[in-house]
């Protein structure tokens, strides 16, 4: 009959939650993935998990869990220096046991201000002897492909049982509750990688959409955007949109980046793009000759995409900001890298740009050089065909065609005699 009433309890908890997460507009911005069967029982352990949020906020936290009586902890959790930002004891009524734990939600009351990037501990105590069972998973083996384990990293640390390490990491998930900030947006960079592609890239608070407007003076606008929540945490990785723009013009662009809650974020500027110069190839054979070490060394460093300027920015601080600069310079270092290498190097030099531009802009209109070059290389594919095809020539000529139909001539009046 306990059991029976514990059951209809812990149903009723469950719908107790459903209507505060509705209710509260809670965001699960973190989870770790897949689902798991390894477990281990909490006993009379000390637990720390640290996690690494990559948001503003943080609201609730999951575990998954079964539970095979009634439990009391005492869940705390500290930031870097030690300081206790939340505590509070709670009482976990009994979870059946399945295949892959239960996930259970911990609120944390009203939204907690963290700092996003910066670790924090969730310390875990049992009041009394503990049979709770926790899901994790074992640190090497976390999941397979190196693209989900940097996700899972970015977000956790290693698990510490008594405060030594376990080579565990527990499943969990981490909720943000609903807040009207916006996001903040720092050390926004435009790198011009070639000539008509140019990256504008950041760092934000908390996963964001975002999406870019820019055009030329006097041009039309264009729309560049990213529709999914992109995680871009200081010091870790950057959101970034790779434009398309042209060399010699000046550029306008307004930046806009928004949360889960639509809270809304803009920065704008201008940029200059600086000239690309394209040499030509003064013919085809001039790419044979082999470049010395150094000259390689030269070649690569005109192959560096060029860093316009870093700016940050808060949405406490100035809502626009404007980013300008000169491309004489940039276009007088492009010259004097060339003008100073040796011809060989120069030459060599030219068919690299020249190359790089093509394939760059696929669309492009070829160039004499590219159309000279691409002749020569089909008339030397010819000639070599016409050498290695020459004694074809022969039973291609009428002495062959007459010899041909003598012999078949002959053939067919001897199967005609034959027969007969």
């Amino acid at each position: 009959m306990k059991n029976f009433i514990m059951k209809k309890l812990f149903l009723l908890l469950s719908l107790f939650f459903s209507v505060f997460v509705f209710s509260q507009e809670v965001n699960k911005f973190y989870e770790i993935f897949p689902l798991t069967s390894n477990k281990f029982r909490l006993g009379t352990k000390k637990i720390t998990q640290p996690i690494i949020p990559v948001n503003d906020f943080l609201s609730g936290l999951s575990l998954w869990i079964d539970n095979p009586q009634e439990t009391e902890i005492n869940l705390k959790i500290e930031d870097k220096n030690g300081l206790v930002i939340f505590e509070k004891n709670f009482t976990i009524p009994v979870v059946s046991e399945n295949n892959w734990g239960t996930e259970y939600f911990f609120p944390l009351g009203n939204n907690l201000r963290i700092n996003s990037g910066e670790k924090y501990l969730i310390i875990i105590q049992p009041l009394q002897r503990s049979n709770l069972n926790l899901y994790f998973f074992y640190n090497q083996n976390l999941l397979q492909g190196t693209e989900e384990k940097s996700y899972v990293f970015e977000g956790v640390r290693e698990l510490l049982i008594n405060d030594e390490p376990s080579d565990k990491i527990l499943k969990l998930a981490l909720y943000e509750g609903k807040e009207n900030l916006p996001p903040v947006i720092s050390e926004l960079q435009i790198e011009f990688l070639s000539e008509n592609q140019t990256r504008i890239s950041f760092y934000a608070d908390e996963p964001v959409k975002y999406k870019l407007v820019y055009n030329a003076f006097g041009e039309p606008s264009t729309e560049v955007k990213i529709d999914y929540f992109n995680t871009c945490p200081v010091n870790l990785k950057k959101c970034d949109l790779v434009i398309r723009t042209d060399p010699g013009k000046n550029y306008s662009y307004l930046l806009e980046v928004k949360d889960y809650w639509e809270n809304k974020t803009e920065s704008q500027g201008t940029f200059e793009t600086p000239l690309f110069k394209t040499f030509e190839t003064e013919n085809s054979t001039s790419s044979q000759n082999s470049p010395s070490k150094n000259l390689e060394e030269n070649n690569k460093k005109e192959e560096t995409p060029q860093l316009l300027k870093k700016e940050n920015y808060s949405p406490f601080q100035n809502k626009t900001s404007s980013i300008s600069t000169s491309s004489n310079l940039t276009s007088k270092n492009l010259q004097r890298k060339s003008t100073n290498l040796p011809p060989s190097s120069l030459e060599t030099s030219k068919n690299k740009e020249l190359f790089q531009t093509t394939s760059l802009n696929k669309f492009l209109k070829p160039t004499d050089s590219e159309i000279s070059t691409s002749a020569s290389v089909n008339l030397s594919t010819t000639s070599n065909n016409l050498q290695i095809n020459l004694p074809l020539k022969f039973f291609q000529s009428n002495f062959s065609r007459i010899l041909i139909i003598i012999l078949g001539g002959i053939l067919s009046f001897l199967i005609f005699k034959k027969f007969r």
